[in-house]
């Protein structure tokens, strides 16, 4: 019997190879099936970034649809939408009003604007009405950076405008609304609301939102807000007024609808003239002596202008003075004659009406109030 290597039978060794070849052969299989298997797994793992991928994408757009969705369901407020950083209110005519970014560049249409300005410390570059600019109430010295617009408020220079290169113009509803369509060619355009009790705070916030100035519109809110509560909580409130904006016969008067006599009204006894059915959108409307004698005011405030002073302006006054029923009005025979300002005292804003406050308490309450309330 021969023997192998190890020691095995020959025959024996040959089985016995057989029999690790066919167990190699069977593991050579597992290992195969198995590798199959690893080998079908891994691509299907590789998909899974991708179809995160595509979910974030989507989430992405669902978020910005829902902020749009947002943003015009709110009206009268500005809104921020997506990464553009864009600007939207809704103005005085329903108009919605957007900015890619806040305005720099503001063209003033009117007094509205230049007051609303005067509040958030923003010079515009451009305005009609540059005798109420000039006044140091509003911008005083700071003027001189102000291009004067030439025409009317009707009818402003248009061309003066484009060259101003404006980002913003603001004009005042009721009066301004018919140059949409020539002026919205240069900037967007912005109508102010027209007077009332809550218009001059929605105005100050659009506007303030518009240039990037909410805070500071909210500040003077606050303020003003403040100023007022306490002129009313050390108020007698036991004078009536009317208020004159000239020495004339037959002048125009403040009534009810008026601005002046909303706030001033809430510091005193209140205006004691009531609107006729054609009262304009101030609320001034030309009134006589004997309507106003007929309504009996403890006080007058009778407004003067400046700019205006001269001959003509000393003759109408005159003539005013020698009626006789001017010499019959109690105000008159009690020497509580008030002269402001004509020019901030027709105004609506609340940088005027706050003027208009300290005016009436120091004159009409000069015992209490000897000087403005800080």
């Amino acid at each position: 019997m021969r023997f192998n290597i190890e020691g095995v039978p020959a025959q024996a060794g040959r089985g016995r190879i057989g029999g690790v070849v066919a167990l190699l052969l069977l593991v050579s299989l597992v290992f195969t099936a198995c590798g199959d298997n690893t080998a079908t797994t891994a691509p299907a793992a590789t998909t899974a970034p991708a179809a995160t991928t595509a979910a974030m994408t989507t989430s992405a757009a669902q978020t910005t649809a829902a902020g749009t969705t947002g943003a015009a369901q709110t009206t009268g407020t500005a809104t921020t939408t997506g990464a553009t950083g864009s600007i939207s209110v809704v103005d005085a005519s329903g108009t919605t009003i957007t900015l890619p970014a806040p305005a720099k560049r503001v063209v003033c249409i009117g007094p509205p604007c230049i007051e609303l300005l005067a509040d958030l410390e923003i010079v515009p570059v451009a305005s009609t009405f540059m005798n109420l600019v000039v006044k140091k109430e509003y911008f005083g010295d700071l003027s001189k950076q102000v291009t004067e617009i030439g025409g009317t408020t009707a009818a402003p220079d248009l061309e003066q405008i484009a060259r101003a290169k404006p980002d913003l113009i603001i004009g005042e509803a009721g009066f301004n609304d018919d140059l949409r369509t020539s002026l919205s060619k240069t900037a967007p355009y912005f109508l102010a609301k027209r007077a009332g009790l809550t218009e001059p705070y929605d105005n100050l916030r659009l506007v303030g939102k518009l240039t990037g100035k909410a805070d500071k519109a909210e500040e003077v809110i606050k303020k003003f807000d403040a100023r007022l509560a306490a002129y009313k909580a050390r108020s007698p409130k036991d004078k009536t007024f009317v208020f004159m904006s000239n020495y004339v016969l037959n002048g125009q008067v403040a009534t009810n609808p008026s601005a002046i006599c909303l706030f001033v009204g809430q510091v005193t006894k209140g205006c004691v003239l009531q609107p006729p059915a054609n009262v304009n959108p101030r609320g001034m409307v030309n009134m006589s002596l004997e309507k106003i004698l007929e309504a009996n005011p403890d006080a007058l405030i009778v407004g003067v202008n400046p700019s205006t002073a001269g001959a003509d302006a000393d003759k109408a006054k005159n003539e005013l003075l020698a009626n006789a029923f001017w010499k019959e009005l109690p105000a008159v025979k009690s020497g509580q004659v008030y002269e402001v300002d004509t020019q901030v005292w027709v105004r609506t804003q609340l940088r005027s009406l706050s003027i208009m406050l300290d005016d009436a308490m120091t004159r009409m309450y000069p015992d209490i109030f000897p000087t403005p309330l800080s």
